[in-house]
């Protein structure tokens, strides 16, 4: 028995490391900071516009449209849709269009039919959008000054037709701090951002808090009507555009943009109901895999661990099983100091994976229990949702 059991341990770290090692160990390098060392400065800049959705973002909404507008692109218009808010979101935005002269308002008073909210309110964003450039962001996001033209710099000497930053994470408990990294972790080995840039259409990345595209590619891919009822809408976007054989990539931000993306610990947990079943494309099957999967890689070494520790078994069969936990831990580490989560995280693994697995479930079984979703103070039916999924 003990040999069998040392066999799965081995086989559980050979597929550890191949999931891990290129991603995780790529991703230093995968930074707009070195990225764009050494390009010449564009001589002149093609049009960007930066589109905005917000619903009920009073909070933060002036803070991110400042950071846009005085970020020093010189070919600069941002347009603030307005999504039914219901707090000043509608109000900030127009007293600041009326002290700058790049933004632009639209307000969105009834959505319609078929159409999520912020899918509707970034295609009206889209539409009315003069650029070469389209970049879709949240209105949550902070734009460190000059970002704008680094990224458009890149994507012009590059050649690329669609890239998507990852935001520093702005966290202000230890817990939560470990979620992010847990979430980052997923996001690298899931998505495997060493591979986008390559011609290999499976390989895609979408992030709401920074999707630059070309406006021709855009319209040539359908913009956001393929997407219409798309939870997961940023990722889907970049699926529909390396699906149509353009050029993407993704990057580390280098702290070029940031976010609080949620208020505490729980809220990381909360803030999934939404997002994460549907990214799962609301299958029971996709989370019960992903579930055996966690638990294989996050839960079974321990308890093998212990047995050993306890004298319950010998070292030849506990090995394969150490080193899993060493390597998932090294891997995590560089993934929390990467999104400037912080390297104290490292003992919290296994608690933090559980925390997203419970957010998972929280989610598919909030979505069932409801028969679909609710967003941004809108029910949308998961019928409607399910009949809506791009693949």
């Amino acid at each position: 028995m003990s040999v069998w059991i040392a066999a799965a341990g081995w086989l559980l770290l050979a597929f550890w490391l191949v999931l891990s090692l290129p991603s995780v160990g790529t991703l230093p390098w995968r930074s707009l900071r070195r990225r764009t060392a050494g390009l010449s400065p564009l001589k002149s800049f093609p049009r960007l516009s930066v589109i905005v959705p917000a619903r009920d973002e009073a909070a933060a909404i002036e803070q991110t449209l400042v950071s846009l507008l005085e970020n020093g692109y010189p070919q600069l218009e941002v347009i603030a849709v307005d999504d039914r808010s219901t707090d000043g979101t509608g109000e900030i935005m127009d007293a600041l269009a009326g002290r700058y002269s790049q933004l632009r308002v639209l307000h969105v008073a009834e959505l319609p039919d078929g159409w999520l909210g912020k899918n509707h309110a970034m295609h009206r964003g889209a539409t009315a959008a003069e650029g070469e450039w389209l970049l879709f962001t949240d209105g949550d996001i902070f734009f460190a000054p000059g970002a704008l033209a680094r990224t458009v710099g890149y994507c012009v000497s590059r050649q690329i037709d669609h890239l998507c930053l990852l935001p520093a994470m702005m966290t202000r408990s230890y817990l939560e701090s470990a979620l992010v990294a847990a979430f980052g972790l997923i996001f690298t080995t899931g998505t495997q951002p060493w591979l986008v840039p390559s011609p290999w259409r499976r390989a895609y990345a979408g992030v709401g808090a920074f999707n630059m595209v070309r406006r021709r590619v855009y319209d040539e891919v359908g913009g956001h009507l393929p997407l219409r009822l798309e939870v997961v809408d940023d990722v889907k976007l970049g699926k529909l555009i390396k699906r149509s054989g353009h050029r993407s990539d993704v990057l580390l931000s280098d702290g070029e943009i940031r976010v609080r993306w949620q208020s505490s610990a729980w809220q990381t947990i909360v803030g999934l109901e939404k997002n994460a079943f549907a990214a799962l494309e609301y299958s029971i099957v996709a989370l019960l895999r992903v579930s055996f999967c966690a638990l294989a890689v996050f839960t079974v070494p321990y308890i093998v661990m212990l047995v050993w520790l306890l004298g319950g078994c010998g070292l030849a069969t506990a090995l394969p099983y150490v080193l899993v936990i060493v390597a998932a831990h090294c891997s995590y580490t560089a993934v929390a100091v990467l999104f400037e989560a912080g390297w104290a995280v490292c003992p919290m693994l296994p608690v933090a994976m559980l925390g997203l697995l419970l957010a998972f479930w929280r989610s598919a079984v909030l979505t069932l229990w409801r028969g679909g979703v609710r967003w941004r103070e809108t029910f949308y039916p998961l019928s409607e949702l399910r009949s809506g999924i791009y693949r």
